[in-house]
């Protein structure tokens, strides 16, 4: 057989290689042209090409280092040259002063009036010690707690679907932890420090009302930000205030600050999936536990519920269908899988899984017959194919089985699965010798399980002695 002894072959040649140069022999399995070396006398001047390279980089290196150093230091003058100088100090007289006790210089901000900078400007009013997020009803509270209270705004974006809060001369003091913003009407929250403060922007995604002041909270000042869902009468859910009142933010108005958010039909659509997609994955996990705990009518009850949240979802489709055939109910697990394919018929782990179960009646010819009806391009699903070969095999068609087998090894070689399958067939053929090439390639290429291993490792052994 050409394909098999070509690899033989193949593989021959990259295992002397791998001796000599350490390649890996599944390196370029298939056909094709090995990259070629240069000679030796090429070899030698690229490597001396690359010494001189390095050697160049250093002394370059140096001279710049002893540049800089020429240009920060100046030329030093001999005693006897400062001698002749009368109107210059001796050099012991003036010390230098290190660069970083040189006081940093920051110019005044474009479009703004010059003023004398002391070293007390840039100092932040308050610190920022930590932003949390906690949820009360209809309410999200956003908590900034800080040294002392400072003067803020909260200001809706041009797009009136963003919101920022700005704190005035206002640093931090560690770096802010994410936030769940799960169930809340927060979309997203990004956080920006600059010379001028501190910047919280918010996305909202659904009606809200805003509030906010500063609490006093055993000695801490706490920005306290609720965002209120509101129902379509315009009423809102006001939530209680934890700690004593210690003002409000710079407008001279007692009201809080109140904003009101539209939300879009696609933002109520995403939100409602999200909250269907979270639900269906701790459904399908708790499917698993109880099938796990070999209670199998509870996960079959959780995947029909997954199925419902989230119609399309294959794995708990793949699963529910071999709970069904575990229950002794293969009508029904194929009438499920028939559906799921009917509406996903590109799917083809769900062609297989039908085939398996006809081939588990018996019917070899009609579970062959829907896995090659699918019409998959074996380049793109050799499974479906390998599994039509394994069929073939089994139903004592080896001479097809063969064929297939060739077919999908020629685009896919480090299979090492379907090397055995086409040894099997070849040894019920009585080629004993491609067979035996063919377990050979089998146990060079890929992984097999221990099992299966160890079954081709006794045929090898077998068919070695008999030849």
């Amino acid at each position: 057989m050409s394909l098999i002894n070509d690899l033989v072959i193949e593989i021959d040649r990259r295992e002397a290689r791998k001796r000599r140069t350490g390649d890996s022999p599944l390196e370029g399995l298939s056909p094709g042209r090995p990259a070629p070396r240069l000679p030796r006398r090429h070899r030698m001047l690229s490597e001396i090409a690359v010494l001189l390279t390095g050697f160049a980089l250093v002394v370059g290196v140096a001279i710049g280092v002893w540049h800089a150093r020429t240009a920060v230091e100046g030329p030093t003058l001999s005693d006897d040259a400062l001698a002749e100088r009368p109107d210059r100090p001796p050099v012991s007289s003036a010390p230098r002063v290190p660069s970083a006790a040189l006081p940093a210089f920051r110019g005044p901000d474009p479009g703004t009036t010059a003023r004398s900078v002391s070293a007390d400007d840039d100092r932040p009013s308050a610190t920022i010690e930590s932003i949390d997020l906690i949820r009360r009803g209809a309410t999200s509270r956003l908590r900034i707690l800080a040294d002392r209270p400072a003067t803020y705004r909260i200001e809706p974006r041009a797009n009136e679907r963003e919101i920022e809060i700005l704190l005035e001369s206002v640093g931090t003091g560690l770096p802010m932890t994410d936030l769940d913003l799960m169930d809340t009407p927060i979309r997203s929250i990004q956080a920006h420090s600059s010379s001028r403060g501190f910047r919280l922007s918010l996305r909202l995604d659904r009606a809200v009302r805003i509030q906010s002041h500063w609490i006093d909270e055993d000695g801490r000042a706490v920005l306290v930000v609720d965002l209120q869902g509101t129902d379509p009468s315009g009423r809102s859910e006001s939530a209680e205030t934890d700690g004593q009142d210690i003002g409000r933010r710079e407008s001279g108005t007692e009201e809080a600050s109140v904003l009101e958010i539209a939300r879009s039909a696609d933002d109520r659509q995403r939100k409602t999936l999200e909250r269907l997609d979270a639900r269906a994955r701790r459904t399908l996990d708790a499917a698993r536990q109880a099938r796990f705990r070999n209670d199998l009518e509870e996960a079959d009850r959780l995947y029909r519920q997954v199925l419902e949240d989230r119609p399309g979802d294959r794995e708990a489709i793949l699963e529910r269908t071999a709970l069904l055939a575990t229950l002794d109910r293969p009508s029904e697990a194929l009438d499920f899988i028939r559906m799921a394919r009917r509406k996903q018929p590109m799917e083809s782990a769900f062609v297989m899984l039908e085939a398996r179960l006809i081939a588990g009646t018996g019917d070899l010819d009609s579970a062959i017959r829907i896995l090659d009806a699918a019409g998959f391009d074996p380049a793109l699903a050799p499974d479906v194919h390998a599994l039509a070969s394994a069929y073939l095999q089994r139903a004592g068609r080896h001479e097809r089985a063969i064929e297939r087998y060739q077919a999908i090894l020629r685009l896919h070689p480090d299979e090492s699965r379907w090397w055995m399958g086409l040894g099997i067939s070849l040894e019920a053929l009585n080629q004993k010798a491609e067979a035996l090439d063919a377990y050979r390639i089998a146990m060079r290429v890929g992984e097999l399980p221990g099992g299966t291993r160890h079954w081709v490792s006794a045929r090898i052994a077998d068919l070695g002695e008999g030849g």
